[in-house]
């Protein structure tokens, strides 16, 4: 507490007002009283006081509010299925280890940086570490074992070395044209 305090001491004094109230704040975050009391609640009770929507699931010990929501339903029966549909109603679909927003392996990042810089925006982006069902089916369906794997208009163009490939040498500029993407 003293060194914020003579941390304050050197503000100008035209934040007199607001070094005081900050000082006050933090002497009252760090009464011990104050620390006890229902000033500092949990994520699920800050935002609610209904009992009635937390989870009953004892493995992850986390409200319903926190759990890991799921978009489409994978199954057994059904995931060939769902990459199939990813593949053939995206004109382009990738599947990588991340989000396009942020990959998480390098390849999968060499990828991403290879479409935006051909100005493909609007991608259909899998994130393969969700689930290893999907992963498992993805592999599959391609008979391609590696991540990330690249679709155009429903036909593997394959995976990170030959994208870096095709982009040093022109084809895939070249391709992107044949399918009007370019």
């Amino acid at each position: 507490m003293k060194q914020a305090f003579s941390l304050f001491k050197r503000l100008p004094s035209s934040m007199q007002s607001t070094k005081l109230t900050i000082l006050n704040f933090n002497r009252k975050l760090l009464n011990p009283s104050v620390l006890n009391s229902s000033f500092i609640k949990t994520p699920s009770s800050f935002f609610s006081t209904d009992e009635s929507n937390k989870t009953n699931d004892t493995d992850s010990g986390l409200d319903q509010d926190f759990q890991p929501k799921v978009k489409v339903q994978v199954n057994n029966e059904n995931v060939l299925q769902i990459v199939d549909d990813y593949v053939k109603k995206n004109d382009v679909c990738v599947f990588i280890k991340g989000t396009k927003e942020m990959p998480r392996c390098g390849f999968s990042n060499y990828l991403i940086q290879v479409l935006k810089f051909y100005k493909i925006d609007q991608f259909k982006d899998v994130n393969v570490l969700e689930s290893d069902l999907m992963r498992n089916a993805v592999k599959e369906y391609s008979n391609w074992p590696t991540f990330p794997q690249l679709y155009i208009k429903g036909e593997l163009v394959g995976g990170c070395d030959i994208i870096k490939e095709m982009h040093e040498n022109g084809t895939f500029e070249d391709m992107l044209k044949s399918h009007g993407m370019a």
